[in-house]
């Protein structure tokens, strides 16, 4: 039987400052839509970022629209705005995939989570033992105080738990931080771009993450941990691009979007 595992959702303090979070807020249902977003993350949340129905039967509008409690006309907006941005895609058997949520995910198996209770619980006894009464006592011919004791055996013992509580945090960042991101074959990253209605140039985009000083490191020298959020980065910024210097984008589903549509989206965060 299959060890059960814990989930939650970490959201960065800025993720409402995002340029994305913006973008979705400039567009006509926009808080719907950034709502729409987040309960499709926290649904993914223990599933690598996949969504579907069933194993057999994928997510289309209506189903969205009755799991997220939200009007189809809503669901359908929302859907266009984060696949144009790249937050949202639809892979060809249907399922829904948000590349966000794998860097985004927090995790710990049942053994672990076991651990993490007994150590609240010895917090607890550690804090909830009674107040003796102050009493003294003669040891060798000094008095000694022995409710003093007892408080700094607690104190010891917490600074103790807390030592060891950080270190395991620490070891267990590290571990997953070093399985975190696998860098794609220049096939598997030529097929997913080719997949897009991408407007910047591929052989571009692979030569700035693989012929630099430090591979695969963003601009800020910060690690990439998500390489298919890198071009979709990429192409948000060749849809801010003047009129002149870019060309109409499509979506999945093949609907063509305007330079002067997406020009007045991004303009929105003005």
């Amino acid at each position: 039987m299959a060890e059960k595992k814990f989930y939650w959702l970490k959201l960065d303090e800025d993720f409402f400052d995002s340029h994305e979070a913006k973008v979705i807020e400039g567009t006509f249902r926009g808080p719907e839509t950034l709502l729409f977003y987040i309960k499709l993350l926290v649904e993914s949340v223990g599933h690598n970022g996949m969504l579907r129905f069933s194993a057999r039967v994928p997510y289309d509008k209506a189903k969205l629209a009755s799991l997220t409690k939200m009007s189809p006309e809503a669901v359908q907006e929302a859907t266009e705005v984060l696949t144009d941005l790249g937050l949202m895609e639809t892979l060809d058997d249907g399922t829904i995939y948000l590349p966000a949520v794998e860097e985004m995910t927090g995790s710990r198996s049942q053994s672990e989570e076991a651990v993490r209770q007994r150590r609240h619980r010895e917090r607890q006894r550690a804090q909830e033992e009674p107040d003796a009464k102050e009493v003294t006592e003669e040891r060798d011919g000094s008095v000694t105080d022995v409710t003093a004791e007892r408080d700094r055996s607690v104190t010891n013992r917490n600074e103790r738990l807390d030592i060891r509580d950080k270190s395991i945090d620490k070891k267990e960042s590290k571990e997953k931080k070093r399985a975190k991101f696998s860098p794609p074959s220049y096939e598997e990253a030529r097929d997913y771009y080719a997949s897009k209605t991408y407007a910047f140039g591929f052989d571009k985009w692979w030569t700035y993450y693989t012929e630099a000083e430090r591979p695969w490191t963003k601009g800020d020298g910060t690690p990439v941990k998500d390489w298919k959020r890198t071009m979709a980065t990429w192409q948000n910024r060749e849809a801010e691009k003047p009129a002149g210097e870019k060309s109409n984008r499509t979506n999945h589903k093949g609907r063509e979007y305007s330079d002067e549509f997406l020009e007045g989206l991004y303009k929105k965060l003005e």
